[in-house]
């Protein structure tokens, strides 16, 4: 028995329709999350909390420009206070990248909620064939 280039495609024809059927629990969740997160943006809630959010993330880069600069300055000659210095400043910009990764959380959930729309739609389409 030969396995021709129609085989092939067939087989990864099933292969991707397997996986997306098993995707289709998880995706319809997706798509659930993206509606709700194109309502946060009108909760005056949600609006406080992004307040509080931004000015933690502005206290945070204040804090690692001040260890930078101490991290800069020419008398800093001690091993454990550079140390401190610069786990410091890691803590500082590891805070700020998950408080913008919370602050972009609808837009993110808005734009996996469309992906899984269509690959809800490419999955459903592939069933009436």
């Amino acid at each position: 028995m030969s396995f021709d280039r129609s085989d092939f495609d067939a087989l990864n024809k099933e292969r991707e329709k397997q996986r997306l059927e098993q995707l289709a629990p998880q995706l319809r969740l997706m798509q659930q999350a993206a509606i709700l997160a194109e309502l946060l943006p009108g909760v005056p809630a949600w609006d406080v909390f992004l307040s509080y959010i931004q000015g933690a993330v502005e206290t945070t880069r204040a804090q690692a420009a001040t260890l930078e600069a101490v991290l800069k300055a020419a008398d800093l000659l001690d091993p454990q206070r550079l140390l401190e210095a610069k786990v410091s400043l890691l803590r500082c910009h590891e805070r700020i990248a998950a408080w913008e990764a919370v602050i972009q959380l609808p837009k993110d959930l808005i734009n996996q909620g469309d992906q899984a729309e269509s690959l809800v739609s490419r999955m459903e389409k592939g069933a009436t064939k």
